[in-house]
């Protein structure tokens, strides 16, 4: 709402403002309709990289317009990548956690990538109120880009998800497969 009035000069009580959501929605939708195909594809850390990437081109370019319909396209375009993420980041938790871990991985991840939410709205607003919303956009659009610099450099780029083995697999044993000589130490995850 503070971006679609204060950069884009919008009402804020328009359609507007809810076209800007509506865009970001579309682009999340269409993000988790091609993330199985992707994920057939490419590897699961460079699907996330390159949400992370796009996502840094399309904070920027918010940051950067001043008219509606390319604010539009990049809030699609900043919506697919975001649910992009997200959402390959849940499938990973779920499929290289044990199934007995379910649970606590996902709370845990959850918590906190949901417990320091509010610090980051707190400190955009501060940022916002002192500067500009095109500034806290291209702050916002750095702590990405730092992010995704730190992955693309890092085995995280190359990275698979291995599943472990479900527990009613005859052939599991513990953590590890009954014929895999080489089982996990114990603390490790297959991811790699």
């Amino acid at each position: 709402v503070v971006y679609g009035v204060r950069a884009l000069g919008l009402p804020d009580s328009g359609a507007g403002i809810g076209l800007l959501f509506s865009a970001a929605a579309l682009g999340s939708l269409g993000s988790s309709v091609l993330l199985p195909p992707l994920n057939r594809c490419f590897a699961t850390g460079s699907i996330t990289l390159a949400g992370l990437t796009a996502a840094v081109v399309a904070v920027a370019a918010l940051a950067l317009v001043t008219e509606f319909v390319p604010a539009l396209v990049f809030f699609f375009c900043w919506g697919a990548a975001q649910t992009l993420v997200i959402i390959n980041a849940i499938s990973l938790r779920q499929q290289v956690a044990p199934e007995h871990l379910q649970s606590r991985v996902n709370v845990t991840a959850r918590m906190i990538a949901w417990g320091g939410m509010p610090f980051g709205a707190a400190a955009g607003g501060a940022l916002a109120q002192v500067t500009s919303i095109e500034t806290t956009y291209l702050v916002m659009a750095l702590g990405v880009a730092i992010s995704a610099a730190i992955g693309w450099f890092s085995p995280l780029r190359s990275a698979r998800a291995e599943p472990w083995p479900a527990s009613g697999d005859p052939s599991a044993t513990g953590r590890g497969q009954a014929s895999d000589p080489h089982p996990p130490a114990r603390g490790a995850t297959p991811l790699g």
